[in-house]
C-alpha cells in the first residue's frame, strides 16, 4: 500500500518558476523606485496642495517622500502625495504662505515601495487525509512559520497595497490511527510536511495617523512536500512502508492586523492570517488549513 504517489519534475519546475517570478517582481519594484529617485535634477522647488511653495534643491525623492534643501541649508521633508506640482528651471512663483517649519507630528505615511519580513506561529492547524471515499483526520502540530514580501502602496490610492510574498512552514504530523479492530490497525507515523507558499496579496488599510488597521486577501500557489511512514497490522501480519511525494496546489489566505509606524521608514506589523491549500496526489489528497499569528517589520523606501 502506498502512502503518497505522483511527484514529478514538472511540479518541481512549476514551484521554481513561481519563485523566479517572485524575485523578478521584487526587482521591478526596486528598479522603479531607483529610476524614480534619479529623475529630479531639473527641479528647484515644489508647490504643495495647500498653496505653499518650497524652493531649494531636491536631495531625495521617491513614491513616499520629497526631501528638499532650502538656500539657508535647512532640510524639509514632505509627503509625496502632498505635492501639487514641481517647479523646474525657468519657472517662477511666490513663496508666500510657506513658513519653513515642519508641522508638528509630521510623518511620511505608508505610500511607496517597501520590503518586509515576518515570523508567525500556527494556531489550531488542521489537516485531512483523503484516499478514495475515505477521509481521516491528521494530528498536525503547531509550528513556526516565516516569510518575506515586497509591496507597493500607490500615493494616488493610499488605502490599498499590493504585495508579493514567499512563506515557509514545516509542520510535524503525530501518529494518526486511520482504522483499528482488535489488534489490527492502520496508522500514519513519523510524518511531516514542508510548505513553500508564493502569494499575491491585496491589502485595504486606513492610511492616516500612526496606527493603520488593515484587512486583505491573498491568492497563489503552495508547493508541498510530504513524507511519512505507514504502519499496519492485518491478520497478524505487520506492514511498514515509507513514502514521500510533492505537489503544487492552489492556495489562498485572509489577512488582518495593524501597521504601527516606528519611524518614517520602519513599520511594525502585527497580524493574523487564515491559510488554506489542498495538494492532490495520484491516489491521495491532503487538505491543510490553519490560523496564524504574525509579527514583522516593513521598510519603506
Amino acid at each position: 500500500m502506498q502512502l503518497l504517489r505522483g511527484g514529478n519534475m514538472k511540479r518541481e519546475y512549476l514551484g521554481l518558476k513561481l519563485f523566479i517570478t517572485f524575485l523578478a517582481s521584487v526587482f521591478v519594484i526596486l528598479f522603479t523606485s531607483i529610476v524614480f529617485a534619479q529623475s529630479y535634477e531639473s527641479i528647484n522647488g515644489i508647490v504643495l496642495k495647500d498653496g505653499s511653495i518650497i524652493r531649494g534643491q531636491i536631495v531625495e525623492m521617491n513614491a513616499s517622500i520629497v526631501r528638499i534643501r532650502t538656500p539657508d541649508g535647512s532640510i524639509h521633508v514632505r509627503k509625496f502625495d502632498d505635492v501639487q506640482n514641481f517647479i523646474k528651471d525657468g519657472d517662477t512663483g511666490s513663496a508666500a504662505g510657506y513658513s519653513g517649519n515642519q508641522p508638528a507630528g509630521y510623518r511620511t505615511g505608508l505610500t511607496g515601495p517597501y520590503l518586509g519580513i515576518w515570523g508567525g506561529y500556527t494556531v489550531s492547524p488542521d489537516a485531512t487525509y483523503e484516499r478514495g471515499p475515505y477521509s481521516f483526520d491528521l494530528d498536525v502540530q503547531q509550528t513556526w512559520a516565516f516569510g518575506i514580501k515586497a509591496g507597493f502602496t500607490p500615493p494616488q490610492a493610499k488605502y490599498f497595497s499590493f504585495e508579493f510574498e514567499f512563506s515557509y512552514s514545516n509542520p510535524d504530523i503525530d501518529r494518526s490511527v486511520f482504522a483499528q479492530a482488535g489488534t489490527d490497525f492502520i496508522s500514519l507515523d513519523e510524518a511531516n510536511a514542508k510548505l513553500y507558499n508564493y502569494m499575491f496579496n491585496i491589502i485595504a488599510k486606513y492610511p492616516e495617523g500612526k496606527f493603520h488597521p488593515y484587512i486583505g486577501v491573498g491568492l497563489g500557489m503552495s508547493y508541498v512536500e510530504v513524507e511519512g511512514t505507514l504502519r499496519a497490522r492485518i491478520g497478524g501480519t505487520s506492514i511498514t512502508e515509507y513514502d514521500s511525494d510533492n505537489n503544487t496546489a492552489f492556495a489562498w489566505q485572509i489577512l488582518a492586523g495593524v501597521d504601527i509606524e516606528l519611524t518614517n521608514n520602519l513599520v511594525l506589523d502585527l497580524g493574523y492570517r487564515y491559510f488554506y491549500t489542498k495538494p492532490e496526489f495520484e491516489v491521495t489528497d491532503i487538505e491543510y488549513k490553519t490560523s496564524m499569528v504574525t509579527m514583522g517589520l516593513k521598510f519603506l523606501f
